[in-house]
């Protein structure tokens, strides 16, 4: 498994939450991120806003496309960063964490991270793929723009569904995707092998 320093994420002194505001972290210089991006803002941004007219959506990551930098032309409440010096600056201050891939690929490293931070999150079933996660305890998938928009909308009403999606995805990422729990599992498949090897000596 990919893993993740848990501590340096769950260390970060947080900010203050902006209200309303949910985060897509990612390299927006591949194709799969470019698609979730214009995915959400095309068809699941709108549902939302309905519902949430002060809702505020950051796109963080590296090298976003013109597609993508367009977006705050059109609509302000769309923020686009580009590469940051700490993303966890940015996930600290948001009150979800969304990932509305189409399309597989990627270490899915923006989850444990974002787990990590006890952030509640918000996936497509792709976006979330090769991972050991339970629906609705510890993140919640969606692959419709109907089921993930009214997932936006429910959790940042309610803090405290919220609270504990982000709790059991932290205890989820410090016992599973942790470096150290994976070193020593790690570790422990070398010595079988080396075990296994002079047997047959």
């Amino acid at each position: 498994d990919n893993g993740v320093d848990v501590e340096y994420y769950s260390s970060h002194v947080p900010s203050r939450e902006n209200e309303n505001s949910i985060i897509f972290t990612a390299s927006f210089d591949t194709f799969s991120n470019q698609d979730g991006a214009e995915y959400f803002v095309r068809d699941i941004y709108p549902i939302i806003k309905k519902r949430k007219p002060n809702i505020q959506l950051w796109l963080v990551g590296r090298e976003p496309s013109a597609m993508i930098r367009s977006f705050p032309s059109y609509d302000s409440s769309i923020h686009v960063t580009g590469t940051v010096d700490d993303v966890r600056e940015y996930i600290a201050k948001a009150t979800l964490c969304i990932v509305p891939l189409r399309i597989g690929g990627g270490s899915r490293l923006k989850i444990l991270e974002a787990m990590a931070m006890k952030k509640a999150i918000i996936s497509t079933s792709v976006g979330a793929e090769g991972l050991s996660v339970t629906h609705e305890k510890d993140i919640l998938l969606a692959d419709t723009p109907e089921s993930f928009s009214r997932y936006v909308v429910e959790y940042l009403n309610d803090s405290t569904k919220r609270n504990l999606l982000g709790a059991s995805g932290y205890s989820l990422v410090k016992a599973k995707y942790d470096w150290g729990h994976l070193a020593q599992r790690q570790d422990e498949i070398w010595l079988e092998v080396v075990k296994k090897t002079r047997s047959l000596e």
